[in-house]
């Protein structure tokens, strides 16, 4: 499996960087983002647990 590093998400990413405002979403939908380590640790758990390859 391929170790995420700095470098594979500047290669993913093109090294575009990615702004998001979540501003009107939270008003209009009462929506809020969760912390971003949450999200990375939940993404990780699943892609481990659904055995998912590179490639």
């Amino acid at each position: 499996m391929r170790l995420i590093t700095k470098g594979v998400l500047n290669e993913y990413m093109a090294g575009a960087k990615q702004i998001f405002n979540t501003h009107k979403i939270e008003k209009e939908l009462n929506w809020h983002a969760r912390p971003i380590e949450e999200s990375l640790k939940d993404s990780l758990e699943w892609i481990r647990n659904n055995d998912i390859r590179n490639g």
